[in-house]
């Protein structure tokens, strides 16, 4: 490697020259990648969940893994074939449109045993011999951790620190241990990760504390314009079961600009 290059995402260590005089270009990298990222080829024909799984490994580790989704095997294989070096690990549902999972798996392996394969599917074929070559066989879940755990185990990098927490607290919340979501959503703001301010409203109102539920609710209306129409249908929630109706009508009107669907739900709430 030229040591004039001055590209600060090219690693000089990550490339082996070596000289074949057969060949007219006379230098053959192998194993060169021009970034210091993981690449993850997500195979999945539903875009709904294509794109969940995409958004969970991106907003999980960060920088360190590049997603590239696909909705069939055919264009992921082919894709694979052409950029043999810069692919890290492939994540594949079973059933899809042209070429399944199972096939894509055989062809994956025997072009290149190295990369790890994981099946991300909502079908139970652990019992099929077929599938017994990936590395890792997960089953949907509402919870991604276990193919977030793999990912790490397979790729061996870390989670960011900020995304754990926030998946821990998310955890202890559906699983209805309010006192300790509370803790890890108030340690995440003190962070200044502020997009936990809406948690931290909706726990605060599951353990009943409904003034400091709609002081988080202010906070995140402050900080996070994105989640302006959840965030006042909650608000409205909270003066429901606080009797003050004309307050709960007062985010029922700002709803009626922002969500129809979700004023809805909240006016029936209001009188019920």
């Amino acid at each position: 490697m030229n040591e004039d290059n001055k590209n600060p995402l090219i690693k000089k260590t990550d490339a082996i020259a070596k000289f074949d005089p057969r060949k007219s270009k006379g230098l053959i990298l192998r194993g060169f990648k021009e970034t210091e990222y993981k690449v993850v080829l997500v195979v999945e024909d539903n875009y709904h969940i294509n794109n969940l799984v995409c958004e969970e490994i991106n907003k999980n580790f960060g920088y360190k893994i590049k997603t590239i989704p696909f909705y069939d095997g055919k264009p992921a294989f082919a894709y694979l074939k052409e950029n043999l070096n810069k692919v890290d690990l492939i994540s594949s549902d079973i059933l899809l449109p042209h070429l399944d999972g199972i096939k894509l798996l055989r062809l994956c392996k025997e072009l290149c045993p190295r990369i790890p394969f994981i099946f991300y599917t909502g079908y139970d074929y652990r019992d099929d011999f077929a599938v017994r070559a990936a590395d890792a066989y997960l089953v949907y879940s509402v919870d991604s951790s276990g193919l977030l755990h793999t990912i790490e185990k397979l790729l061996g990098i870390e989670s960011n620190e900020i995304y754990k927490l926030e998946r821990k607290g998310i955890n202890y919340l559906v699983s209805d241990k309010y006192e300790e979501a509370k803790g890890i959503f108030l340690r995440l703001i003190k962070l200044d990760y502020k997009k936990m301010y809406i948690l931290l409203g909706y726990t605060y109102y599951c353990l009943h504390m409904y003034q400091e539920a709609i002081e988080a609710y202010n906070q995140d209306l402050k900080y996070n314009l994105e989640n302006m129409a959840s965030t006042h249908y909650h608000m409205g929630l909270v003066y429901i079961v606080l009797e003050q109706r004309e307050k709960a009508l007062e985010e029922y009107q700002i709803l009626k600009k922002l969500d129809s669907k979700l004023a809805e739900k909240l006016f029936e709430e209001i009188y019920k």
